[in-house]
């Protein structure tokens, strides 16, 4: 199924028959599809309605249209109209855990529970990398330039993934974006950042990072985020890098599904 909006066609997909089940939906990183989650799916439909989509610019919701962090966030509100969902659960993957947090800024009443996986606090922002945020915008471009395409690929593939399988999938899906278009979105995603030193998410929330994560500043601020939101818990997943989710899948699926039946009741 697909909907348009702002020239992209998105892509997405549900899950499971019964339309009274709770609906979970599953948001994507940088660079990556709806099959990141490909080892989720099974798990949660037996429990949850399940709702996965390719965000705009990557996948099959391509010719991206409005490349921007913010037209990415109104994307998933849109969809969860299109699909009826009053109240829903996010669980968002590195950028998707931007995305996801940011529809629970915007609209704490759609969101029954948030999962933040691999990703950094949009809200919580060090004062250092407050500083250097457009330092950061500003160099990724020329970074990426001097990267051969295929080393590049290669890097990103093995900071995300322990596994091999894991690594080639995210050098096959990162395959067709541009070094134009992966600097837009990580420019973005540094845009999206915007701390807010009053603000507590107040839905229940679990927090997880892999192991071995070394990417970005997530495993410093993510026991700070789990201090100051009331309603939270933080895990960490054994023998996992930055893709929690496809290193550990078996442990990664009783961790979130053990979570929610707790939570939610």
């Amino acid at each position: 199924m697909l909907f348009e909006r702002l020239g992209a066609p998105v892509h997405y997909w549900l899950t499971g028959d019964e339309a009274s089940a709770p609906l979970v939906v599953f948001l994507h990183g940088a660079g990556v599809d709806h099959r990141v989650w490909a080892g989720q799916i099974d798990a949660f439909a037996a429990t949850y309605r399940v709702l996965t989509l390719d965000l705009r610019g990557h996948g099959l919701s391509r010719p991206a249209g409005d490349l921007s962090f913010a037209g990415t966030v109104d994307d998933v509100l849109a969809l969860l109209d299109i699909v009826q969902a009053e109240k829903v659960i996010l669980i968002g993957l590195s950028m998707g855990g931007n995305v996801a947090q940011e529809v629970v800024y915007r609209r704490p009443g759609r969101v029954a529970a948030l999962v933040c996986v691999d990703c950094t606090c949009n809200t919580l922002v060090p004062w250092w990398d407050r500083v250097m945020a457009p330092v950061y915008g500003a160099l990724f471009g020329p970074m990426l330039a001097a990267y051969p395409s295929q080393t590049l690929l290669r890097q990103i593939a093995r900071d995300s993934c322990l596994r091999t399988d894991g690594q080639r999938y995210v050098r096959e899906a990162m395959a067709p974006l541009t070094k134009r278009e992966l600097t837009t979105i990580m420019r973005g995603l540094l845009a999206a950042l915007h701390h807010e030193p009053g603000y507590r998410v107040l839905v229940p929330e679990l927090l997880i990072h892999g192991s071995d994560d070394r990417l970005g500043n997530i495993r410093k601020v993510m026991p700070k985020w789990r201090a100051r939101d009331p309603n939270s818990e933080l895990v960490i997943i054994p023998d996992a890098s930055h893709c929690a989710n496809m290193d550990n899948p078996g442990v990664f699926n009783r961790t979130v599904l053990d979570w929610l039946g707790r939570s939610l009741g």
